[in-house]
């Protein structure tokens, strides 16, 4: 009985000690997009676009860019910066930059580029 003790003990010991699987970033950006810009925003078939413009065309817009990933970085933190055609300044409630960390920033921007383009 004490070995089976002694054994159970050191199983869960290995367990805790053991390394966590890695994030997947666009699975991460997606949950981030749901919670985050998935009520007024709509990319591929996910969200809702009455209220903001479509994000799949700011994707675009961003891989003709020779940095992508930081055009959308900088639209995401700096939503003024480039305004959607159609749409006026202000609108955008708040710069996400201080609400996402930035690992849930360059989660949302992988998932963008992932499903948008």
């Amino acid at each position: 009985m004490r070995q089976i003790i002694f054994i159970l003990m050191l199983i869960t010991l290995a367990a805790c000690g053991a390394p966590a699987a890695p994030v997947d970033p666009v699975a991460a950006g997606g949950r981030a997009f749901t919670i985050q810009c998935g009520g007024c925003h709509a990319i591929s078939e996910v969200g809702s676009a009455a209220l903001g413009p479509r994000l799949d065309a700011m994707v675009a817009r961003a891989n003709a860019t020779p940095d992508p990933a930081a055009w959308l970085r900088m639209s995401i933190t700096n939503p003024a910066a480039e305004i959607a055609p159609g749409y006026r300044p202000g609108l955008m409630p708040i710069s996400y930059g201080q609400s996402l960390s930035p690992a849930e920033l360059d989660a949302l921007v992988a998932y963008m580029l992932k499903v948008g383009g």
